[in-house]
C-alpha cells in the first residue's frame, strides 16, 4: 500500500474518482472542485493508510508478547524520520533492538547456549582456550585483562555490519555478532541485534550512536551477569524485570 500512494497511484486513482464526482453531484460545491477532491481524497487516505499502520504496529507488539520467547527493548538513536510534507527531519528515534544477554540467558537456559560458541558443544570450553593462546601477544589482548584460568569461559566474538537488500533499490544496515569458534551458515551462527534502513541513516551519527550501543554490549558481556544500568548509564526502574535480574548470572557464568 505505501508503495501504491508513493508511487502516484493514489493521485491518478483519485484524479478519475474526482472526474466522475465532478460529472454526478456537488459533493464539494458548486460547481464542484476537481482538484480539491482530488486533494482531499489523498489526504484522507493517507489518513486511512497511517491509521492502518498504527493498528498493525500494536497488533505486531502483541503478537510478540504472547509468541516470542525473546522480547525486543528499544534505544533512541539519532534516525532521519520524513515529515508528512516529504521533508527529512533528524531526530532521536526509539529503534528496536535485542540485547544479547537476553539471547543468551534464552540459550542457556533451553541447552543449546554451548552449541552457539562451538561446533561441538563439549569442545566449547576447550576452543575458546585455544583461541584466547593464538591472541596472547597481540596489541588488543592485554586491554581485556583476561588470566588464563578464564580463557574456557570467555567466549571470544565478533561484530559484522553490512548493507543487505532489502527490496528493489532499498537497503538497511544490519548489525550482528558471532562467535570467533564457530563456522557455518549465518542463520545458525550470528546474531542480529539491531538493523536500520539505510534511507534513515545520518551519516556521523547514526553509525556511531550503534558503535556506542556496542561498547556497551561488550562491557556487559565481560561481566557474565546482567547489566546493572542500562545503555545511557540509567539504574533501571524499580520493580521491572530488567532491575530484579541486574547482577545475575545470564550463561551460567560465561
Amino acid at each position: 500500500m505505501t508503495r501504491w500512494l508513493r508511487g502516484g497511484h493514489a493521485e491518478r486513482s483519485f484524479s478519475r474518482l474526482a472526474n466522475w464526482l465532478s460529472k454526478t453531484s456537488d459533493l464539494f460545491g458548486s460547481p464542484c472542485s476537481t482538484n480539491r477532491i482530488s486533494i482531499v481524497s489523498t489526504d484522507f487516505m493517507m489518513q486511512v493508510f497511517n491509521r492502518i499502520k498504527h493498528i498493525w504496529t500494536l497488533h505486531s507488539l502483541r503478537w510478540c508478547k504472547v509468541v516470542c520467547f525473546i522480547q525486543p527493548s528499544s534505544v533512541e538513536i539519532p534516525l532521519l524520520v520524513t515529515t508528512s510534507d516529504g521533508d527529512g527531519l533528524e531526530m532521536m528515534k526509539d529503534t528496536a533492538i535485542i540485547w544479547p544477554w537476553d539471547f543468551f540467558a534464552y540459550l542457556w537456559k533451553n541447552g543449546k547456549f554451548l552449541q552457539w560458541i562451538a561446533d561441538d558443544p563439549n569442545q566449547a570450553a576447550d576452543r575458546n582456550i585455544e583461541c584466547w593462546n593464538h591472541c596472547e601477544g597481540l596489541e588488543f589482548f592485554d586491554q581485556l585483562q583476561l588470566s588464563p584460568d578464564q580463557y574456557g569461559s570467555c567466549v571470544p566474538v565478533f561484530f559484522h555490519t553490512d548493507g543487505v537488500k532489502i527490496y528493489k533499490n532499498q537497503k538497511a544496515w544490519v548489525y550482528s555478532m558471532s562467535s570467533a569458534c564457530r563456522k557455518g551458515p549465518s542463520m545458525s551462527t550470528k546474531m542480529v541485534f539491531i538493523l536500520v534502513r539505510d534511507a534513515m541513516v545520518v551519516k556521523s551519527k547514526t553509525h556511531d550512536a550503534i558503535g556506542r550501543l556496542a561498547g556497551y554490549i561488550m562491557d556487559t558481556l565481560m561481566t557474565g551477569r546482567f547489566p546493572t544500568r542500562d545503555s545511557e548509564g540509567n539504574p533501571f526502574p524499580p520493580g521491572t524485570q530488567s532491575a530484579e535480574r541486574a547482577g545475575q548470572y545470564f550463561a551460567g557464568g560465561y
